[in-house]
């Protein structure tokens, strides 16, 4: 599968001068602007660099959300401007295109104002260092470096990678791994099959694992289709290696 490209920082930006950029750079760390600005003077320059932005972005990205590389179509509505560092944190890079990317509506979501610094500290500038950032970062790292596709089509982190670990849990992402899974099952089981997915791989318990891969085991011999069965069979395989690893003690309830 495809995954997305490091994307090069926007520079320059053309829409606007230098002049203009540094002024709504400024209004917004006095909070006199915001990304979605849409009356007075400054809209029309706001305009003009979010939709250039995306653009960029969505072309150097390939075409992929910086976090789960799936595929965005071309229209702006159908995905967002992502600011890395949040814009409620941090307004001050609110129009800075070194903290811009684009990204899915469910990751952007997701992630909404989460912190991802590494040491647990705001940033007192815009760090270019990607050992700072506790997520993959869409400029700095490579995606391939930190996340991979399995054999069934999920997005799961490198073995070492603890960058992309993270990464999953900040952006949502085993919502989407659910998703795409329940699609191997009937049709009219789907909804049953994504609940029982999204809790196979959100639990910790090797217990309560087990007993919901029973239920996805059950509704896979209903529909008795390959794609549902190889699921199964990965599913099975996941379950196995965390016995061979350090186990996780049940949680009463």
């Amino acid at each position: 599968m495809t995954y997305r490209h490091r994307a090069k920082v926007l520079a320059p930006v053309h829409s606007l001068t230098e002049a203009e950029h540094t002024e709504i750079k400024q209004l917004a760390l006095e909070s006199k602007l915001d990304w979605s600005t849409l009356d007075g003077e400054y809209a029309p320059l706001i305009a003009k660099f979010r939709s250039e932005a995306k653009e960029h972005y969505f072309k150097n990205q390939r075409r992929r959300c910086c976090y789960c590389s799936i595929e965005l179509h071309d229209h702006k509505l159908t995905y967002d401007a992502e600011h890395i560092l949040d814009k409620s944190t941090y307004p001050e890079y609110m129009f800075d295109a070194g903290n811009l990317a684009v990204a899915c509506k469910l990751c952007n979501g997701h992630k909404s104002n989460q912190s991802i610094s590494s040491k647990g500290l705001r940033f007192e500038a815009l760090s270019s260092e990607s050992g700072d950032y506790s997520i993959v970062h869409p400029h700095l790292d490579e995606w391939f470096d930190h996340l991979e596709f399995d054999s069934i089509g999920r997005i799961v982190s490198k073995t070492e990678s603890t960058k992309g670990r993270t990464t999953i849990s900040v952006c949502g992402i085993q919502a989407l791994n659910s998703a795409r899974l329940a699609d191997n099952f009937d049709v009219d089981a789907s909804e049953d099959a994504e609940i029982a997915l999204r809790a196979f791989h959100e639990i910790e318990s090797l217990s309560h694992k087990e007993s919901v891969l029973e239920v996805i085991e059950e509704l896979a011999r209903r529909y008795d289709h390959p794609g549902s069965r190889a699921v199964v069979v990965a599913l099975r395989e996941d379950v196995r290696r965390q016995q061979s690893g350090p186990l996780v003690p049940d949680k009463k309830a």
